[in-house]
């Protein structure tokens, strides 16, 4: 079977962070690694293909938090905020409705909020109507949140 030679990055108890001479890293169980610091090809593989995805996932989560998305129509102004409607549905049932969720003017920038402000609201919403063991789906500014 192929091996692939690695470095071990990081370590847990249980696990290692490895990479390979061409710079892919992925997390390996301990058990994995063999007594000559190789992993089965596959297996790393794998891993790299894994890890690499995590990242990816994470590096659009942080660019999403951090740009400014537009809060669409303005349904009430007050002189500190500005509420836009949010519509929620409840997953695997008919109930579904819509709310206010207001927007500190503070966090406005032409007509735009930073992506976590909006997610915060999102969580706030679903906190709101909360059934603890329900899915909901929240649109917001936008964006579909299922939380």
């Amino acid at each position: 079977m192929q091996t692939t030679p690695i470095t071990i990055v990081r370590s847990t108890a249980k696990a290692h962070l490895v990479q390979a001479a061409d710079g892919r890293q992925g997390w390996i169980q301990a058990r994995s690694l063999k007594a000559d610091g190789s992993v089965n090809a596959p297996t790393f593989d794998k891993a790299a293909a894994e890890f690499a995805g995590r990242v990816q996932a994470r590096a659009e989560a942080a660019a999403f938090a951090n740009g400014l998305h537009p809060i669409g129509a303005v349904e009430r102004e007050s002189e500190r905020a500005v509420a836009v409607q949010a519509r929620w549905q409840e997953h695997g049932s008919e109930q579904q409705g819509t709310r206010l969720v207001w927007f500190p003017r503070s966090q406005i920038v032409d007509g735009q909020v930073k992506g976590w402000l909006i997610e915060a609201k999102a969580r706030e919403l679903r906190e709101s109507i909360t059934r603890m063991s329900v899915t909901f789906e929240i649109s917001l500014c936008g964006q579909t949140f299922w939380m």
